[in-house]
């Protein structure tokens, strides 16, 4: 897979397009990219600063889910546990980017 969103010459040397749903995903995906950019490498403190700011981070998404959680909750009126549960299938069934 290549680091950069753009057209990839495949084993066979053939021209591979980027399709939308990859670059629509990506973009979608570059805040998270962006803030967990940010977590240092094992080497620091021993490792600590790594758990503690992926710990924290970690938290801070959780967090904003259930605000989004929340909101649709009472907008539409589906049990929260019922949307937590949907929420978390759909977002384990996305494939890693």
């Amino acid at each position: 897979m290549a680091c950069c969103l753009g057209p990839s010459i495949d084993s066979a040397d053939a021209i591979e397009e980027v399709s939308w749903w990859r670059a629509f995903s990506h973009f979608i995906a570059m805040p998270w990219k962006v803030l967990f950019g940010v977590i240092p490498p094992k080497r620091y403190l021993g490792g600590w600063a790594t758990l503690i700011l992926c710990s924290v981070l970690t938290c801070l998404m959780v967090y904003f889910i259930m605000e989004v959680i929340r909101n649709v909750d009472c907008f539409l009126g589906i049990k929260p546990t019922i949307l937590g549960l949907v929420v978390f299938a759909v977002l384990a069934a996305i494939p890693e980017i």
